[in-house]
């Protein structure tokens, strides 16, 4: 990860920050990134899952309101230094998670064109642009048919699709699938599928697969932002938002 990082390359999270405005992308590169709690949890489901790492303790149960509670947690911390100190409710919703996906994981298998590839890092470019892009998980469900897996947690299953467009999904499937396509050179995009676990109890979880419509409205999308992101590089100019703007009815 460490060195997929320093590679150079734009990927889909830098394209999400340069979709608000190329200011914003450009004030995004100077911040230092902090995960939220729920994203943390969610990178442990996703370590521990795919890669078998419990980089994680389950802390002791007191009140750290009260001195000796503080103090037996920080010693606790002291003692697991490296890892990422659960509550007892936070520990029982990675490990459900981890339980109720770990099935669904080993039912990807091998595929005619290749193995199964864990976390693997891509490379390509597209309208003249380097970008890169690492899925979780690239396998087939049938044995024939490469498809692109990424595990996604979220906090109640039903609001699944309600987020979809708005957390960019869409483009982070089209933005794979053709990554894929370039990297290993085959004639048509691999299906993309997500794999979508609630952190929540009784931890439903189900493959989702994106329409062919969705995909095209996504690749149309990412287009009109690489070629945007072109004259901004070679211009040296990285325009906000508009001073106004008009929200139309959805039906338009």
């Amino acid at each position: 990860m460490t060195e997929y990082r320093q590679r150079p390359g734009l990927s889909k999270h830098e394209l999400d920050a340069f979709s608000v405005a190329p200011a914003y992308y450009q004030w995004k590169k100077t911040q230092k990134w902090k995960p939220s709690r729920q994203m943390e949890l969610g990178t442990l489901v996703h370590s521990h899952a795919l890669e078998g790492v419990v980089d994680y303790a389950l802390g002791p149960v007191v009140d750290r309101r009260t001195k000796a509670g503080k103090e037996e947690w920080e010693l606790f911390c002291q003692e697991n230094l490296g890892k990422m100190i659960l509550t007892a409710e936070e520990h029982a919703a990675v490990t459900g998670a981890v339980d109720a996906v770990r099935p669904f994981i080993e039912a990807v298998g091998d595929c005619d064109i290749m193995n199964v590839a864990t976390e693997a890092s891509m490379f390509w470019k597209r309208n003249g642009v380097e970008c890169k892009g690492r899925p979780d998980l690239i396998g087939s469900l049938d044995g024939k048919r490469l498809r692109i897996f990424d595990i996604k947690t979220t906090t109640g299953i039903q609001w699944f699709d309600s987020k979809f467009f708005s957390l960019r999904y869409d483009v982070q499937a089209a933005w794979y699938a053709y990554g894929l396509k370039e990297c290993l050179g085959l004639d048509e995009e691999p299906n993309f599928c997500f794999l979508v676990v609630d952190m929540e109890a009784p931890h439903l979880t189900q493959f989702v697969f994106p329409a062919s419509e969705v995909l095209a409205q996504a690749n149309e999308k990412i287009c009109s932002e690489l070629d945007l992101y072109k004259d901004c590089i070679e211009n040296d100019s990285w325009p906000g938002l508009p001073s106004t703007r008009i929200i139309l009815p959805r039906s338009m």
